[in-house]
């Protein structure tokens, strides 16, 4: 399963679990009710400015939608990858130093 259709199965879980329509979440979201229905087909991600209020929608994290579960060990893996990034960036700004 690849990640927008995991992304999308798990907005249209939460909704449904919530007892909400796609045209509530549209409107809760301030977007169309066919944009949510390409979140959940996995067909688009929700934009930037669409997570927040999703996440307030759904009761969720934008971590936990991002991974597609309510698992809290994605939050730890989540953090895990970010500072493995920094590392990595930092080693990576460090050697540019040589050039």
């Amino acid at each position: 399963m690849n990640t927008k259709t995991k992304i999308g199965e798990y907005i249209k879980e939460k909704r449904i679990e919530k007892s909400l329509t796609v045209e509530e979440i549209a409107e809760r979201t301030g977007t169309a009710a066919a944009q949510v229905e390409k979140w959940e087909s996995g067909e688009r991600y929700p934009g930037v400015f669409q997570l927040e209020p999703l996440c307030r929608v759904l009761g969720c994290t934008v971590t936990q939608l991002q991974s597609g579960t309510d698992d809290a060990d994605a939050d730890i893996l989540i953090l895990e990858l970010l500072k493995n990034w920094n590392v990595a960036g930092e080693f990576f700004l460090r050697s540019l130093e040589y050039f």
